[in-house]
C-alpha cells in the first residue's frame, strides 16, 4: 500500500465554502467583462444546488461586475469572513495594483479603492 498523499478530485469543492466557490466561478466567467445568458444559466443552476439565495447571486454579480467595468483584473480573493468583507487584490491595466475592500452591507453602486 503506498502511504503518499493524494489530494482527492473533489477536495475544493469538500473545503471551500460554497459562496466562495460562486465568487470563483463569476470571476472566470468576467473575464471578457460580461456574463452572457449561458454562463448566467450555469451560475443560477449551481447556486439553486448549493441552496445559495438569489439575493445573495444577485449580489455576488452586481460585485464582480462592479470591479471589472472598472477596468480591474482581479488577480486574488481572500477567503471571505477573514475580514468580515469580501477583499479583493486587482491590478488595473496601467500596471497599478490595489486591494478592495467590500462590506457585504455596502450597496455596490460604485467602488472607492
Amino acid at each position: 500500500m503506498n502511504d503518499s498523499w493524494v489530494k482527492a478530485p473533489d477536495f475544493r469543492e469538500k473545503i471551500q465554502p460554497l459562496g466562495q466557490q460562486l465568487i470563483d466561478l463569476l470571476i472566470l466567467f468576467s473575464v471578457d467583462k460580461n456574463f452572457s445568458d449561458a454562463e448566467m444559466g450555469i451560475v443560477k443552476r449551481m447556486a439553486q444546488g448549493w441552496g445559495l439565495s438569489q439575493t445573495y447571486v444577485d449580489f455576488c454579480v452586481k460585485m464582480i461586475s462592479a470591479i471589472v467595468e472598472q477596468n480591474y483584473r482581479i488577480e486574488k480573493v481572500l477567503p471571505w469572513g477573514f475580514l468580515s468583507e469580501y477583499v479583493f487584490l486587482v491590478s488595473h491595466p496601467d500596471g497599478e495594483h490595489k486591494w478592495l475592500n467590500i462590506s457585504p452591507l455596502e450597496r455596490i453602486n460604485c467602488l472607492e479603492a
